[in-house]
């Protein structure tokens, strides 16, 4: 059952900075997501309109709606500098899509 409409959701995954602004190199953000604008500005695997959100103890999770994915990671881990596992996950996640 659909709880939110479509056009919602489109707004919500939207870019609302202004131009010029990013989080980080190809990434905006919307209401409460990153966004991903720019795939090789960013320069890690995934698909233009992608968003995604970190949580507390270096939990994460994304939407890529082009490929009808969605990962949900939690970990349970502070501090957790020095760690690659995110950029790991997300390559094997993607290496795991077939067609």
């Amino acid at each position: 059952q659909r709880l939110l409409s479509r056009k919602t959701v489109e707004l919500m995954t939207t870019n609302h900075l202004p131009n010029g602004l990013s989080l980080s190199p190809g990434t905006g953000f919307g209401l409460g997501f990153s966004v991903l604008q720019d795939l090789g500005q960013r320069g890690t695997l995934g698909s233009v309109g992608e968003f995604a959100w970190g949580g507390a103890y270096h939990s994460d999770y994304w939407v890529d709606p082009e490929e009808e994915l969605v990962v949900v990671y939690f970990t349970q881990l502070i501090p957790a500098g020095g760690i690659d596992d995110h950029a790991k996950l997300r390559a094997l996640v993607y290496q795991a899509i077939i067609d």
